[in-house]
């Protein structure tokens, strides 16, 4: 092959983001021996991205807490606003589509955080997506620890599929096999043009260039043929940015992809000054894609066992202390974890 047809090859194909296989051959010696849990993995993870730290007091509002209104004279939603889940615990108003999940397989996991929390924008983002203490420095996401020591099947697609701008949080570890899956239409026809590369090459730069080439084909190829194949889904999605994700997630899992985690970014959580009226904005936007999202899935009676997406704060609730965590699945009880 010459160096201007590899490149020409490369350019074309859908971004994906992994060790190449003679890394993970030297990596092999540092990897912890853990046996492999009996049975196949039949549970995709789908992991919500509230980018720019979302404000966990007024989307699980403490509705009976004098405190959280006297602290809170300008910002607190109004006790006759708030949709109640528990005699002491609401939802934000737009959060109105998911009372009816509460009632089936809405779960929240209330007050989540760690001790001697940090104040830094950035560095809090680090501690949530490493799961370090607050002194602690780590460099691989918690997703990507726990894939090292529960290592996946070999057949896998991937160990992620990142959807949306988001980075990869807390599967970004230098053994993560991640696809970067932007735009659907884009990577089909760029996984049309993928040819296969030569198997061999006396070359050792450029040998290694191929693995990478020829792994990332074969994962082109095998989305492009699921996502090709997928029926037509039942449910409309809001046509928002998080309604399309989740969209192309639900295909995905429609499609019986073989990958542990589907992660999508909903930004805009920054909001500052303007926390009227763009926090009840995001809040709506979020109830009715996910709302879609499980209806969709809902709908399907076989092949997909369990959907669990969890809503992760990308800093915390301002002071990025502790905040809640909504998880919905197919088969799971009503249920409210707190511990105060």
């Amino acid at each position: 092959m010459q160096r201007r047809d590899l490149l020409r090859t490369m350019a074309v194909l859908p971004t994906v983001i992994f060790a190449p296989a003679w890394l993970h051959r030297l990596w092999a010696a540092e990897r912890i021996p853990v046996a492999e849990p009996a049975g196949p993995r039949a549970r995709v993870l789908v992991l919500v991205e509230l980018h720019g730290g979302n404000d966990g007091l007024n989307t699980l509002i403490p509705f009976e807490d004098r405190a959280y209104y006297a602290l809170r004279p300008t910002l607190a939603i109004p006790r006759e606003q708030v949709v109640q889940l528990t005699p002491r615990l609401g939802l934000h108003p737009a959060l109105a589509p998911w009372r009816p999940l509460w009632e089936q397989d809405l779960a929240i996991v209330a007050s989540i955080g760690y001790p001697h929390p940090n104040r830094s924008h950035f560095r809090s983002i680090e501690i949530w997506d490493t799961g370090s203490e607050s002194e602690e420095v780590l460099d691989e996401g918690w997703l990507a620890r726990l894939f090292q020591q529960r290592p996946l099947p070999a057949d896998f697609t991937a160990d992620g599929i990142l959807l949306g701008k988001g980075d990869p949080g807390p599967l970004a570890g230098r053994r993560s096999r991640l696809i970067a899956l932007r735009d659907t239409e884009e990577f089909l026809r760029g996984a049309d043009r993928v040819r296969p590369a030569p198997p061999t090459n006396t070359n050792r730069a450029l040998r290694h260039i191929l693995d990478v080439q020829r792994e990332i084909s074969h994962t082109a190829g095998d989305l492009r043929v699921r996502l090709q194949q997928t029926p037509s889904l039942e449910n409309d999605f809001p046509p928002t940015k998080l309604g399309k994700q989740l969209e192309t997630a639900a295909r995905l899992l429609v499609a019986h992809t073989p990958v542990a985690v589907i992660k999508v970014t909903h930004g805009g959580f920054d909001t500052h000054a303007g926390q009227f009226p763009h926090h009840h904005q995001l809040l709506d936007q979020l109830a009715l894609a996910l709302t879609a999202f499980r209806n969709t899935l809902g709908s399907i009676t076989s092949g997909i066992r369990c959907s669990s997406p969890p809503i992760r704060n990308s800093d915390g609730v301002s002071p990025r202390t502790a905040a809640p965590a909504p998880t919905t699945a197919l088969r799971r009880h009503t249920s409210y974890w707190a511990e105060r």
